[in-house]
């Protein structure tokens, strides 16, 4: 019996160190997490998506080859310039336009807005498609990013290292006392 408890209690180690370990690679890496999946993780920081997207919501988008072609009324991730800041907003995609310029322009549109947004989007603005969100989380992996996030990291560690030294010590306090009663 201990014996399965002893495995059981390994499993679940190695379980939330990896578990640990992806959740870092999302939140530090998000690039290279992007060229092994495909998919891509963003924070919703508006209520321009709601109520089909809450706000603070985290986005799961499946990035999309350049010479995919996205079907009007698909939810996208893309890059747009507001006010000199390049941003990302997940919006519905509409329709194209051809422009005074010749250029093919990708028109997008919030959720329950009856005009399209002033954004420019060229087709390489677009970086993928919406697969599904979870509500709220995003907060939790703003957080992660900050530094006050930086510092819970400090304090778990800790808390890791205290409860760690605790159960040595109970360990062997309880082997000795096993040894003293065989004896």
């Amino acid at each position: 019996m201990k014996y399965v408890k002893q495995v059981i209690s390994m499993f679940h180690k190695i379980l939330m160190i990896e578990l640990v370990f992806c959740f870092a690679l999302i939140v530090y890496f998000p690039d290279k997490v992007t060229q092994l999946t495909g998919y891509r993780l963003y924070t919703v920081m508006t209520d321009s998506m709601e109520p089909t997207i809450p706000t603070f919501s985290l986005v799961l988008t499946r990035i999309i080859p350049i010479e995919e072609e996205i079907k009007p009324n698909t939810i996208v991730t893309f890059k747009a310039n507001r006010f000199g800041d390049n941003i990302l907003l997940t919006h519905y995609f509409r329709e194209t336009q051809v422009g005074n310029d010749g250029n093919t322009y990708y028109r997008t549109q919030a959720e329950g807005k009856d005009f399209f947004d002033n954004y420019e989007t060229k087709r390489s603005d677009i970086i993928g498609t919406y697969v599904c969100h979870i509500p709220f989380v995003g907060k939790f992996f703003l957080f992660l990013k900050s530094e006050f996030g930086f510092i819970w990291y400090g304090e778990l560690a800790i808390v890791f290292l205290i409860n760690k030294v605790i159960k040595t010590r109970w360990d062997e306090k309880e082997e000795k006392e096993l040894v003293k009663d065989m004896a």
